[in-house]
């Protein structure tokens, strides 16, 4: 096996406590970091559901500050008199569980995750209302197609609600939280392999100065493993021993079905790094087998996942219309490399301060090159993600094709700003010492507040792009902050319950609600409670609450290219143009993609509409369907009889 590139003199060398590199012997702070996070996660998520502080006001807003505030002055006192690793390992687990508890808080007072039941977060939560019912990973469209959705987030959930007979929609919030405290903590048992401690637990947050929208947690807990995972298994520091092929390809097959963009995005940066460590090694044989089994074990983990998708786009035609659609980043973020995942004006200084932690990265790798043992496989990944995302552009400029090539600043800045990290370790071992000397200042004292103080502005980004916003919505004194735009937190408390009931916290402006615990009566009224219906629904939600096959997803740029959308639209659109009631009956029992046992439309200035498609009413007249018009929020909904 390989053990990793040895130093000049074939000797594996020690760390001692001033951060010279050792192999990593299991301590105590990676066992105190994982006790940590699973004793003071559930239990502080069971305190702020049971203190029941509403967060959309002011108070409920400052909560995780002052939990954060209160437990960074404790750990910082007590670093200054305790030197043991243990302690930053609960400091990392603390800081793992408070990331979770924070998304708990946001989300006292409603049965929904960040971001309720619209776009992303949407889909997710009908996915796993679908795989609650079935082990089969296939797409929500239509049974059969396979998945191209991160599958794992949805399966999970499903898993855990079909299990515990809960509501899927009534685990996003607690999932949100736990899989990225799950990220922060494996992230600092990888960084730990490779750097001391404290560096380890700074390291383990910067994953968010490039992504943190809990809504996308899968894609949190994937970016947070890409780097370390990527240094720890093909390119760690000279006598650590690299990390074990088996345990490599289990976190890596992970990482594909909970989101392989970053592993696609960085393909080829990945391949540099691979080049540059097998041409340094020096039993270079063994160090491409080492790869070689590690990917091997990844795809075979991930084989659940990718083999339906592979198999579905080698037997027939598919349509890619996910990735036309049209964000903003792909205007604003293009050219703008490094920065951060939340607006500057939320941070304040906080944002000048990541920016500039990011520019050090940058030229640390450069300065560093053939100095740090980090900077030349960050560098080449990063030219390489550059390369692969100018390829991405141009073909998006001639194609309109993106490839979801907005999401490659994330990876940017989480690396950008890991190596911002890295090269200020290095300063440190260089330098610190001598100044500290010089001034006279206390040495543990300065290397504790500088790590605290990175923590710390890195915690800031998490807060502010986790809050209620506009801040302070329901507060009984006080000015409410009018200039914030409506944030996925606030969203998920203008989500009506499926009874059309308001949630315990509600926002002052709620959502138009769907009258889904109707819906389902009336269709269970018609069809039986065992029928299993596919479903032509203008609102996404339908999918959400109850495990129902869709015909078609009213969103296009989020389809699954197995799904055909626009084959299926043409198909709508035929149906939609007929107005003979056993036309009608016929064509919805007998379209290329199979049955339309219920449409579910919208009832706008005498129109029943499907996004932008009109059905005739009178097609649906006579007795070959039931139709219910009287539905709260202006929904028509008509069943297919036999």
């Amino acid at each position: 096996a390989w053990s990793g590139p040895a130093s000049r003199d074939n000797k594996p060398r020690q760390m001692s406590e001033s951060g010279s590199l050792r192999a990593f012997v299991p301590s105590g702070g990676p066992w105190a970091a994982v006790v940590t996070v699973l004793v003071a996660l559930p239990l502080g998520i069971l305190g702020v559901r049971r203190y029941d502080l509403n967060p959309l006001t002011t108070q409920g807003v400052a909560a995780p500050a002052a939990y954060a505030l209160f437990a960074g002055a404790v750990l910082v006192g007590l670093s200054l008199v305790i030197h043991a690793e243990w302690l930053t390992g609960v400091a990392a687990g603390l800081f793992a569980a408070w990331c979770g508890i924070t998304v708990a808080a946001n989300l006292v007072g409603t049965p929904f995750g960040y971001g309720a039941m619209t776009g992303d977060a949407g889909r997710m939560s009908a996915l796993a209302t679908y795989f609650s019912t079935t082990w089969v990973p296939s797409g929500g469209a239509a049974r059969g197609v396979a998945t191209e959705h991160s599958a794992s987030r949805g399966w999970v959930g499903g898993w855990v609600a079909g299990g515990t007979g809960r509501r899927a929609r009534g685990l996003w919030g607690a999932c949100y939280g736990r899989l990225i405290a799950a990220g922060v903590v494996v992230a600092f048992l990888l960084w730990r392999r490779m750097v001391p401690s404290p560096i380890a637990l700074a390291l383990s947050g910067t994953v968010f100065i490039g992504l943190g929208e809990p809504s996308k947690a899968n894609e949190v807990f994937a970016l947070s493993l890409f780097l370390p995972l990527l240094l720890a298994t093909f390119a760690p520091p000279k006598g650590v021993r690299a990390l074990n092929p088996v345990f490599a390809g289990v976190l890596f097959g992970l990482m594909v079905p909970l989101y392989p963009n970053f592993l696609m995005f960085g393909l080829l940066g990945i391949a540099l790094m691979l080049f540059v460590g097998w041409h340094a090694a020096d039993r270079a044989k063994a160090y491409m087998m080492h790869a070689a089994l590690t990917v091997g074990i990844a795809v075979l983990l991930s084989s659940w996942y990718l083999g339906p998708l592979v198999v579905g786009y080698s037997k027939g035609p598919t349509q890619v219309v996910a990735d036309l659609f049209k964000s903003t980043a792909l205007a604003d973020e293009q050219l703008q490399l490094l920065g951060t995942a939340v607006q500057p004006q939320l941070l304040g200084t906080g944002s000048v301060l990541l920016f500039t932690l990011q520019v050090i990265g940058v030229v640390g790798i450069v300065a560093l090159w053939r100095r740090a043992w980090w900077a030349q496989p960050v560098g080449v990944l990063l030219a390489g993600v550059l390369i692969a995302k100018t390829l991405m552009l141009l073909r998006f400029v001639i194609t309109s094709h993106s490839l979801m090539l907005l999401y490659v600043p994330y990876l940017l800045r989480f690396a950008a700003a890991a190596a911002g990290v890295l090269t200020l370790w290095e300063l440190w071992r260089v330098t610190g010492s001598r100044l500290l000397e010089r001034s006279g200042a206390p040495r543990r004292l300065a290397g504790v507040m500088t790590v605290a103080a990175l923590v710390g502005v890195i915690a800031q980004t998490t807060w502010a792009m986790w809050l209620p916003a506009p801040a302070g919505l329901r507060d009984v004194n006080g000015a409410r902050t009018s200039t914030q735009k409506i944030t996925n937190a606030t969203r998920a408390h203008m989500e009506l319950l499926p009874s059309g009931a308001r949630p315990h916290f509600p926002a002052i402006t709620m959502t138009p609600g769907l009258p889904a615990g109707k819906i389902y009566q009336e269709i269970d009224a018609d069809l039986g409670k065992a029928a299993d219906p596919v479903v032509l629904s203008a609102d996404q939600r339908v999918f959400s609450f109850r495990a129902f096959r869709n015909y078609l997803p009213p969103s296009r740029e989020s389809s699954n290219a197995l799904t055909r959308w626009d084959d299926r639209k043409a198909v709508v659109d035929t149906i939609a143009a007929i107005s003979n009631a056993d036309q009608m009956f016929r064509a919805l029992g007998e379209t290329d993609f199979g049955p339309i046992d219920v449409l579910l439309l919208q009832a706008q200035s005498g129109r029943w509409m499907w996004r932008n498609v009109d059905f005739s009413k009178q097609a649906f007249e006579g007795p070959h369907f039931l139709v219910h018009r009287e539905l709260p929020g202006g929904y028509v909904l008509s069943t297919r009889k036999g």
